[in-house]
């Protein structure tokens, strides 16, 4: 599966898997194996974001010899056509404004693929690879912030003998979660909360409630604590909505 790609790289990278032999999938499912990132490193020349002369000079510094493994080929000019944002939950009227850290990217599918035990790896590994016309091993790859979580679903599946299942690592340990109808990216949420290890109820009592409305938990929640492979604190995911104070005098 591909995510956090530009347009161009994507089409790329689909045209390197297939003289590879390989399979793309357009969504996460228990036959998934990888999931490709693209790469922050990858080159975009768009003349939208950039002048000529800064374009003629990013052609210039592009050229790197002979280190393939080390250093990136690629430099970034602008990334204005990627197709599937990476997830920045900055929620409407909530006090859950922390950004997802530019150093550590993370799109819906890689956590999906993630929990499900899927190598997450940039798409260089595919570039790389098809430059060797075969496929290469993972290590240098990986996504690093995204490793412990993909490893230790493969490990706990393994052990479960569960590999060919809808199995993913528990991070929420059974507690009854109610996702509310206009809650953000309420399908992904809810597939995370499904494969690790919540409860969803659609009615009757909950210890949390998922949602945007004032003292509900916002969405964000779900993902870091995905990320972080434990159940982080709701405290600072509270929506805390000011109403707007209307003077009746005026």
């Amino acid at each position: 599966v591909l995510t956090g790609m530009s347009r161009q790289e994507r089409q790329e990278v689909v045209t390197s898997i297939k003289k590879l032999n390989g399979k793309i999938q357009s969504s996460v499912n228990r036959k998934t194996t990888h999931i490709i990132l693209g790469d922050r490193n990858y080159t975009t020349y768009c003349s939208k974001c950039n002048s000529p002369d800064k374009l003629l000079s990013q052609m210039l510094t592009d050229v790197v010899i002979n280190d393939h493994i080390n250093k990136p080929v690629r430099c970034c000019v602008c990334r204005c056509d990627v197709n599937a944002s990476l997830l920045d939950q900055r929620c409407q009227g909530e006090v859950c404004d922390g950004k997802v850290k530019i150093d550590k990217p993370r799109t819906i599918n890689t956590l999906l693929g993630a929990v499900r035990g899927c190598r997450v790896l940039y798409s260089k590994w595919v570039f790389d690879s098809l430059r060797e016309s075969r496929w290469i091993h993972h290590c240098g790859y990986e996504v690093r912030h995204l490793k412990r979580i993909y490893e230790k679903a493969r490990a706990e599946r393994s052990a479960l003998q569960k590999n060919n299942s809808e199995y993913a690592y528990n991070v929420f340990n059974g507690i009854k979660i109610n996702i509310t109808s206009n809650a953000q990216h309420r399908d992904a949420i809810t597939q995370l909360l499904t494969l690790c290890g919540a409860r969803i109820i659609n009615g009757g009592e909950s210890d949390i409630t998922i949602g945007i409305n004032n003292g509900e938990i916002c969405s964000k929640w779900i993902f870091d604590s995905v990320a972080a492979a434990r159940l982080r604190t709701t405290r600072r995911y509270v929506n805390r909505i000011t109403a707007d104070v209307i003077d009746l005098n005026q």
